[in-house]
């Protein structure tokens, strides 16, 4: 009924355009009658109502109760559960339950959790990451000091600060030794304000190397000749 109610008065139903004729609507009603009229086919008593309060029943062998709060008859139906193969009936009918200001004392109680870092319990709304507010605190200043520039430590380079305790303690935590200088980018080229303070000093000769004095050129054969004859 309907179906054939919907494809009939809407516009975009199969039977807007030719409706169904007095025949065919007089059959339709004749089957409805009959299976209103039928215990196996109509077992839920709130089927007929034109407002029902709940769910139509599963099979004829729902169990149907009156509300115990309002007293509706055949407000409460049990509901199927494939997982169980039972019924579960609720406490009370639908209007009632959802006119109850809370459903337990539980449900308005805050909820609460442990702190990741120091195990005590707080309401779960003061929580920062699952850490509470003195934990949190702790751990912004953790975070705070490892992304800054340790002092004591200066690139052997520029003379100024160039690394931070964070990258300090990852270096140590992994064994491998802290860098000295800013770190080289592509090309091995420094930051820009990382410019050497001092030129490298001038290179000292050792002595295994001092420079020899240049040997006097060596005179030629009748240059020595003459001079034997000459007696000097």
């Amino acid at each position: 009924m309907k179906d054939l109610f919907w494809n009939t008065f809407h516009r975009e139903g199969t039977r807007y355009e030719k409706r169904p004729t007095a025949t065919e609507w007089l059959e339709a009603f004749r089957g409805y009658k009959n299976y209103l009229g039928n215990p196996r086919t109509n077992f839920d008593p709130m089927s007929n109502d034109v407002y029902p309060i709940r769910n139509k029943a599963f099979k004829q062998d729902t169990p149907i109760l009156d509300c115990p709060t309002c007293g509706r008859e055949n407000a409460i139906a049990g509901i199927w559960s494939d997982d169980t193969k039972e019924y579960f009936v609720p406490r009370q009918c639908n209007k009632c339950r959802d006119q109850q200001p809370a459903r337990s004392a539980a449900a308005s109680r805050p909820v609460s959790a442990s702190c990741r870092d120091c195990g005590l319990t707080f309401p779960k709304s003061q929580l920062k990451y699952g850490r509470c507010p003195s934990c949190a605190k702790k751990d912004d200043e953790r975070r705070a000091r490892a992304n800054t520039l340790d002092p004591s430590r200066l690139c052997t380079r520029c003379q100024k600060p160039y690394i931070t305790y964070g990258n300090v303690e990852w270096h140590q935590r992994n064994g491998r030794a802290v860098p000295t200088t800013h770190k080289a980018g592509y090309g091995g080229s420094y930051p820009t304000d990382c410019v050497p303070t001092m030129t490298s000093p001038p290179r000292t000769v050792g002595t295994s190397f001092a420079a020899k004095p240049n040997p006097q050129p060596k005179a030629g054969f009748w240059a020595r000749l003459s001079k034997w004859f000459s007696g000097s």
